[in-house]
């Protein structure tokens, strides 16, 4: 829930200013824990009867419900969750409600107060407005948003960076203590937050067809066996597998750039990037291809992106983040 409403956030964009507020609706919600537990619930050798626990009792509701989702639309481990959507809508949608409901009894009206009671007395809710809620019944009638207070949205924005990766980390310590395994295990963590939960294979390839064997960044003919598909706007600023956000990289520039955003430069040209022939490329290979959503996440990452931390412009080349290079990046964002 909290890595939802901060992806929320941070989509948000500019509406995420010092003094406002931002309403999320739980359908909403829903769909981001869903994405978020949707490679996280494929067999894993980790976890018992190949699904790793991440609850107990009450707390497996949603868990439960996307594995029976899973089985009942008889996708392979690594299908997208696109896909499977395009393919089964209207389960899709029961999914969804089953979720926002389950949110809604529980952890909504307990994510604000911490131990067992149900008592209400002496927390503050100071993320949002929680009274529409009561623990294990769910939302009351006329219910289906939560409201983030004054500054939240903003708050979450600018430290999004530091948050992630701190929530993460209490993730993969939680799964580990439920499944009996060590909360250093690499092969954990990049089972629930790597970059490969989905396999790229097939944008790979259709990128390939469509835009040719040269490298996005430095225009470089491709070697088939080393291309990468890279995301332009960093996986750890906010897991987005649209087609929008993915490139062909060869495994230098890969490398090099890491988890840096790009300079205004790069920008121009992905900006520019035809979207239109990018379209029939997404349905052919059922993948998402959400321009809109992915320039907001973009214009959110240069937006709150901290002054002085590098960006990347090339190979070994890396151009300092200030006031001009990011109004230079807003710019071409804004278009």
């Amino acid at each position: 829930l909290l890595m939802a409403i901060l992806d929320a956030a941070i989509e948000s964009g500019d509406a995420a200013t010092v003094g406002s507020t931002l309403r999320i609706p739980l359908s909403d919600l829903a769909d981001r824990v869903i994405a978020s537990y949707w490679p996280q619930t494929r067999p894993n050798p980790l976890g018992e009867d190949g699904v790793l626990r991440q609850g107990t009792g009450r707390g497996l509701r949603i868990i439960n419900a996307i594995v029976e989702f899973r089985t009942a639309a008889g996708c392979a481990p690594h299908t997208g969750l696109h896909a499977v959507i395009t393919r089964n809508p209207h389960d899709y949608v029961r999914l969804q409600r089953t979720v926002a409901r389950a949110l809604a009894k529980q952890p909504i009206p307990r994510l604000q107060r911490p131990g067992t009671t149900d008592s209400r007395a002496g927390y503050e809710p100071w993320l949002f407005d929680d009274s529409g809620f009561i623990a294990e019944q769910g939302a009351l009638p006329g219910v289906d948003f939560i409201e983030l207070n004054r500054g939240v949205a903003h708050a979450l924005a600018i430290n999004s960076q530091i948050l992630r990766p701190a929530l993460e980390s209490v993730w993969s310590a939680e799964v580990a203590r439920y499944n009996n395994v060590s909360s250093e295990a690499q092969q954990l963590r990049d089972f629930l937050f790597g970059t490969q939960r989905t396999s790229l294979d097939p944008v790979r390839e259709a990128l390939l067809d469509v835009e040719g064997a040269r490298c996005f960044y430095c225009d470089r003919i491709l070697n088939r066996a080393t291309t990468h598909v890279d995301h332009v706007i960093p996986w750890s600023h906010l897991p987005l597998n649209d087609l929008a956000n993915l490139v062909l990289s060869d495994d230098r520039c890969n490398g090099d750039k890491s988890a840096r955003l790009i300079s205004s430069e790069r920008l121009a040209k992905w900006c520019s990037r035809d979207q239109a022939a990018l379209a029939p490329i997404a349905a052919t290979i059922d993948w998402a291809h959400d321009p809109a959503r992915t320039f907001r996440v973009a214009d959110s990452a240069y937006r709150w992106h901290p002054h002085g931390i590098p960006v990347w412009r090339g190979l070994r080349d890396l151009v300092t983040y200030d006031a001009p290079e990011q109004e230079r990046a807003l710019a071409l964002l804004g278009r």
